[in-house]
C-alpha cells in the first residue's frame, strides 16, 4: 500500500484528534499537525514506517510487516518501565488492528499486488494475485 494511503485510512480510521494530518507535507517530521493528542508517539511511529518502508516519496510502497516491526518496537519502549503509559499502549494497539484491517482489506498484507515473493516448495520468486496471496 502506498505510504500516503495508508496514513490517510489510518487517520480516518483514528479520527482527526489522534492523527491530524498535515496535508502540505514533504518530510516525514511534517506529516502530523501539532495538536495531535499523542504527537510525539505518532510522528515518531510515522517517520520509523516511513524509513522501515524505504520510502522517499509518499507514493512508495510500505508493508504491514514494517507497520508491525515499529509498533511492536514502540509497545515494547513504552512498556519497558515501571509506570508505562496505558493510553499510549493502547493507541499503539488500536493502530495495529487499524493497520491489519487496512492492509487485507486491499487484498494483500504484505504490499502491492505485483510484489513478488518466494515460492516455498519451489524456491522461485512468483507474483500474487491482485486478489490475495496464492
Amino acid at each position: 500500500m502506498e505510504f500516503c494511503t495508508y496514513i490517510s485510512r489510518l487517520s480516518e480510521a483514528l479520527g482527526e484528534a489522534q492523527l491530524p494530518l498535515n496535508p502540505k507535507w514533504s518530510k516525514a517530521c511534517e506529516i502530523v499537525d501539532a495538536d495531535a493528542v499523542h504527537h510525539d508517539l505518532i510522528s515518531r511511529f510515522l517517520r520509523d514506517v516511513y524509513r522501515a518502508g524505504h520510502c522517499s516519496k509518499g507514493t512508495d510502497h510500505v508493508s504491514l510487516h514494517a507497520v508491525l516491526d515499529c509498533l511492536g518496537q514502540l509497545r515494547y519502549e513504552l512498556c519497558d518501565g515501571d509506570s508505562p503509559d496505558l493510553d499510549a499502549v493502547r493507541l499503539v494497539e488500536r493502530i495495529g488492528e487499524i493497520s491489519v484491517t487496512l492492509f487485507t482489506s486491499v487484498g494483500t498484507p504484505d504490499g502491492p499486488p505485483d510484489e513478488p515473493r518466494l515460492d516455498p516448495v519451489h524456491g522461485t520468486r512468483r507474483h500474487r494475485a491482485a486478489h490475495g496471496p496464492s
